[in-house]
């Protein structure tokens, strides 16, 4: 049985501390002995939610997409009930006359299919001119064909009212399972609201926009979470894993805001050379970073303390890979002060340097210079203001800050590999030799390698949150040094959003590599954004904002042009929520990339936050 694993690179904090005491088998429960923990002041688990009203900021359309959101939600509850409607409950939710045509279409599209899966689509014109009678109708017609274990999700992305009514759009996810069948769709549906003083919004019409559907002949999901039958023989699977996030923020000394992520890396690859994959995962401030075996069996063992990595600082992103060139998998940790490498041996990892960094938050490699070694680019998000180990880092999206153009991040480092030029370990930092100071000073999450100009060496992608990405292209000087250039403007590559993640990848098979870049999906940002009084004195401005709501980007290389299309919307690949992460891969063996994204944020008691 193999190892299920699915990485989500990230952030999180830390400098070097051990794990004193015995072995990681026989801890107990750290949180035992807890009695009475003091809250931090930022976190009141005891406190109530905020109530706002947002039309007391002059949002009456923002206080009005709560009351249609809520709508919504009774719109789930009678389509996962629908063999028992009841009269009242349906007047609650439409006005007598409602119409509709009926939102599953007669006619559609078959765009994907094989022997497990049909994916269908179509488009406005596709649902007929029929309209059903009453809403009793279209709700018992959609849950027919979607079936048991119903799930609804409307997200509104833009609302306009005049006096009793108001249209609203609205992205909606539906899905279920029919027998062996999983049933998932996905549409964009258009509303009219009839509004009454001191009552809740209610249906009057529902115009389809788009619709697909995805059915699924399986009795099984497609990707199976099997942490459990992995890690759960071990006993920090117990006693850290599984208590959650929140407990351990209550009892963290670490009262940086960016704890509250809570978002560390974890890497995996042969660290024993037995032919199965390891996995080393980073923690929070004061949980020791783990290091586990993979079993033949497929189980794994906790061996953290044997190899000495069980390292108490936070630890925000971390690479097993071959960094002296001896055939065996070394280990190298971003820490929030330092970079801690490690060589592999054999049965212990060994620290061979430690250098102190600005505030680390990701890190990637590729041999840069072609000299036969691996080399480290360092993503840093924030500007440190003091000496390492007492940090003071510039808070992000502070009033200071410019939100779409950003440049008081921290700075990026690009770490040669001179390991072979030395009888110790040498990283040297050269950046500036490099060319890599051009706008080298924003808020960094992720880089990515790939050779984008297909010249042979690698050029290197930066995703930025707060503004604008580079593309750095590798070029050879006359006396044969790797120089990079940021082209990112040029090639239409800048993707000025919330830039969390990057990925490479041939999604149309044509020997260019695309990108794919993972930012973040706002349907309040999309509402907000495109009300006439928002920003209409700075055309400018609104746009560069309502931009960072749209959500995540697929670019199509066009290298022969020396540029990159934007085929996101057509593609459909925008709606990734919250973006942190993102892959490609061939999900389902037929040739071609699929793409997966983690996402994802802290869900807290007050749901009133934008």
């Amino acid at each position: 049985m193999a190892m299920c694993l699915v990485a989500a690179a990230l952030l999180v904090f830390v400098a070097v501390r051990y794990w004193p005491g015995p072995s990681t088998e026989t801890r107990s429960d750290p949180t035992s002995k807890l009695v009475d923990h003091v809250t931090l002041p930022f976190y009141a688990t005891g406190n109530q939610p905020l109530e706002e009203d947002p039309a007391e900021d002059g949002w009456e359309t923002e206080a009005l997409s709560q009351q249609v959101s809520q709508q919504w939600k009774r719109m789930g509850k009678l389509l996962a009930s629908a063999n028992k409607l009841q009269d009242d409950e349906l007047r609650l939710l439409a006005v007598p006359g409602f119409s509709s045509p009926l939102l599953t279409p007669s006619l559609s599209q078959v765009c994907y299919q094989d022997q497990q899966t049909e994916v269908r689509r179509a488009e406005t014109t596709d649902f007929g001119n029929e309209a059903s009678s009453d809403l009793r109708t279209t709700i018992v017609a959609l849950s027919e064909v979607v079936g048991d274990d119903l799930r609804f999700t409307a997200k509104v992305v833009a609302i306009e009212q005049d006096g009793r009514r108001a249209v609203t759009r609205q992205w909606i996810e539906l899905s279920g399972r029919n027998a062996s069948t999983v049933v998932e769709q996905h549409a964009i549906w258009e509303a009219d609201w009839h509004l009454d003083a001191n009552k809740p919004p209610r249906l009057a019409a529902i115009r389809p926009l788009s619709w697909s559907q995805t059915l699924c002949q399986q009795t099984s999901p497609w990707l199976v979470d099997c942490t459990q039958a992995v890690l759960g023989a071990t006993a920090c699977y117990q006693t850290q894993f599984q208590i959650g996030m929140n407990t351990w923020l209550d009892v963290s000394q670490d009262t940086r805001d960016d704890q509250l992520l809570g978002t560390p890396g974890l890497a995996i690859a042969d660290v024993n050379g037995d032919g199965l994959d390891d996995l080393y995962v980073c923690q929070e401030w004061g949980l020791p970073n783990r290091l586990f075996l993979q079993q033949v069996d497929g189980t794994a063992r906790d061996v953290s303390t044997a190899w000495g990595v069980d390292w108490l600082d936070a630890s925000r992103s971390c690479l097993i890979l071959d960094l002296d060139n001896d055939g065996d998998q070394d280990l190298v940790v971003a820490m929030s002060d330092y970079v801690v490498f490690a060589a592999n041996r054999a049965d212990r990892f060994e620290i061979q340097l430690v250098l102190e960094v600005n505030d680390p938050m990701s890190l990637t490699a590729a041999d840069y210079d072609s000299d036969g070694d691996l080399d480290l680019h360092l993503c840093s998000f924030r500007r440190s203001e003091t000496s390492p180990g007492n940090r003071q880092h510039s808070a992000s999206g502070a009033p200071q800050t410019m939100y779409f153009n950003s440049v008081d991040g921290g700075r990026n480092l690009l770490l040669r590999n001179d390991i072979s030029l030395s009888d110790k370990w040498l990283f040297t930092e050269a950046s500036s030799e490099a060319g890599l100071e051009d706008a080298n000073n924003r808020h960094s999450y992720a880089a990515a390698w790939e050779d984008v100009d297909n010249d042979g060496d690698q050029d290197l992608y930066v995703a930025n949150d707060f503004g604008p990405n580079n593309l750095y292209l590798n070029q050879w000087t006359e006396s044969g040094k790797p120089v990079f250039v940021d082209v990112a403007s040029s090639w239409s590559a800048e993707d000025q959003a919330s830039g969390m993640s990057a990925t490479w990848g041939d999604i149309n098979r044509d020997g260019a590599m695309d990108l794919y870049v993972g930012n973040m999906f706002s349907s309040a940002g999309q509402r907000v954004t495109s009300q006439q009084h928002f920003k209409p004195d700075h055309p400018k401005v609104k746009a560069h904002i309502r931009r960072f709501a749209r959500g995540n980007t697929l670019f199509v290389n066009r290298f022969s042009d020396n540029r990159f299309q934007d085929v996101s919307q057509d593609a459909g690949v925008t709606m990734g929520r919250w973006s942190w992460s993102s892959v490609f891969g061939d999900l389902n063996n037929d040739g071609w990339l699929d793409l997966l994204v983690a996402n994802g944020y802290i869900t807290g008691v007050d749901s009133n936050d934008l």
